[in-house]
């Protein structure tokens, strides 16, 4: 069946999640202090970590980047974003 994937599996929806296999999605969350990964993800989190300790505040500041250029533009007079 297309979109789905074998491995051991959690359901999500009607997709099946590989458990074993880091996603860079998970990753991202395990390192902002998510609930939603898994130990593959939260190994490579700590991976990264171990290389860039600033890593969840970069994180952080990446996640709150667009609200920050939004209210920005809006400052400025812009009022039609795409």
């Amino acid at each position: 069946m297309p979109g789905r994937r074998g491995g051991r599996s959690g359901e999500l929806g009607s997709a099946r999640v590989d458990t074993r296999r880091a996603n860079v999605a998970r990753i991202y969350d395990y390192l902002l202090g998510g609930s939603h990964n898994f130990l593959a993800d939260q190994d490579v989190g700590r991976a990264i970590m171990a290389i860039e300790p600033n890593a969840p505040a970069l994180g952080r500041a990446n996640r709150e980047f667009p609200g920050r250029a939004v209210r920005f533009v809006s400052a400025a007079g812009i009022s039609q974003f795409r």
